[in-house]
């Protein structure tokens, strides 16, 4: 007689764990958890994730200034994700780009940063 065993998920685990998980995370994963199912969209939405994940990049990887426009305790969870979102993407846009022009006076290029 085979016994069928169920399969553990992710899922299963405590909402606790389930946060305390995405806190280690980079913020593009826990954008992503979200799109996964119910509970983890329900944890990728606390603030405590968001404050963790802040106060780990303000401590680490941010390498410019990073204001804040009121004290931390008044934001909200759907504050500081868009804090750190739009700062992340806002940097992707600073990067240098290089473009190499060609005039017709003088058939020559140069490399403009």
């Amino acid at each position: 007689m085979m016994s069928t065993l169920e399969i553990p998920r992710l899922t299963h685990l405590p909402l606790e764990i389930l946060m305390e998980i995405m806190k280690h995370v980079e913020w593009n994963d826990v954008l992503s958890l979200r799109r996964c199912c119910r509970a983890l969209h329900s944890v990728s939405k606390d603030r405590d994730v968001w404050l963790s994940l802040l106060r780990r990049y303000c401590n680490t990887v941010i390498p410019r200034p990073f204001f804040l426009s009121k004290p931390l305790e008044l934001y909200s969870s759907e504050d500081l994700e868009a804090r750190i979102v739009n700062w992340w993407t806002g940097w992707e846009g600073l990067r240098p780009t290089m473009q190499t022009f060609t005039t017709d006076e003088t058939s020559s290029s140069f490399t403009w940063e």
